[in-house]
């Protein structure tokens, strides 16, 4: 029942800004728009019945597709980090490494396209676009302000205060156990000292290496994947 008024009082919330604050005399006089019985009063059974049915269309739609996914994995007994060799590799010597373009906010039209701008949060994606793709799916972008990267699965618009880092080698798990090293890179970045594309080149990640001293992208693609599907199985036990 809270949830669904909580949803419905939220709406009000399209009429208030810094001009005209919300207080507790105008909070007082609100109206909130709820679904009654017979008798006119709310109809708090109804409420929690459409929250619950909601809850388990949810619940049922995120089994099926984690199951999926389970399916899909393969979850294989690897070395732990601690018995592997790791080295120190340039982003430069690893990476082919481009800049954003910049997109004026009177150019930019409606449509479906992730536009991925200098923001930490939210897989670095700020909206969605109509303007044409520039970056292709299985890149990392990197943003500027504290060296996110986050690891991009579809073509996507890119901002020009954002790095994208590509490589034949990348799939999309052993993109995500990279860009959780270049982040830990992340702590010497601020407005004042922001990396923009020269310094993402420059900058070092420490990756897990083959005898031969190349990457290891096999083990750091099994390595995350493992760690998904345990994640996920840990959500399925949760669920049951």
């Amino acid at each position: 029942v809270y949830l669904f008024i909580a949803t419905q009082t939220g709406r009000l919330s399209e009429k208030y800004n810094f001009n005209r604050e919300i207080n507790d005399k105008r909070i007082s006089r609100e109206k909130v728009m709820l679904p009654i019985g017979v008798d006119g009063e709310p109809d708090h059974a109804y409420m929690e019945q459409f929250i619950r049915s909601l809850i388990d269309k949810e619940r049922s739609e995120y089994e099926a597709r984690a199951n999926r996914e389970l399916r899909a994995l393969k979850f294989v007994k690897i070395p732990p980090l601690a018995d592997k060799t790791w080295k120190p590799f340039k982003i430069k010597e690893i990476f082919g490494a481009d800049k954003g373009v910049y997109l004026n906010k009177k150019d930019i039209v409606e449509g479906n396209t992730p536009y991925i701008t200098a923001t930490a949060s939210n897989n670095g994606i700020s909206g969605f676009i109509g303007n044409r793709s520039l970056f292709p799916r299985n890149t990392i972008t990197v943003e500027k302000i504290s060296l996110a990267p986050f690891y991009q699965g579809n073509e996507y618009y890119c901002s020009h205060d954002v790095s994208v880092l590509s490589s034949p080698s990348l799939n999309k798990f052993n993109a995500l156990f990279i860009s959780t090293m270049i982040k830990r890179q992340g702590g010497k970045y601020s407005y004042g000292r922001q990396a923009q594309l020269g310094v993402v080149k420059r900058e070092t990640v420490y990756l897990p290496v083959l005898l031969d001293g190349s990457p290891d992208y096999e083990y750091m693609k099994q390595y995350a994947q493992n760690l998904y599907c345990k994640k996920i199985k840990q959500y399925l036990d949760y669920l049951n």
